[in-house]
């Protein structure tokens, strides 16, 4: 998802990101799995993908 996103920019980036976040949420009611659990795991996903292209912008901004 990452790559996907450090592609795209702006409402492209917006849509992508709430179709891929909608599939991940549907999977995981179909499994069973419970809101508030779901809440959680999507915060940490968003936190760690938030995180991995600040770190690549920093170092293409150090590289280019």
């Amino acid at each position: 998802m990452v790559d996907g996103l450090e592609c795209i920019h702006g409402a492209a980036a917006n849509a992508f990101w709430r179709q891929r976040i909608g599939e991940i949420v549907s999977d995981m009611k179909a499994k069973g799995i419970e809101v508030d659990a779901i809440g959680r795991a999507i915060h940490d996903l968003q936190h760690g993908i938030h995180a991995e292209l600040q770190k690549r912008a920093l170092a293409q901004g150090a590289t280019g």
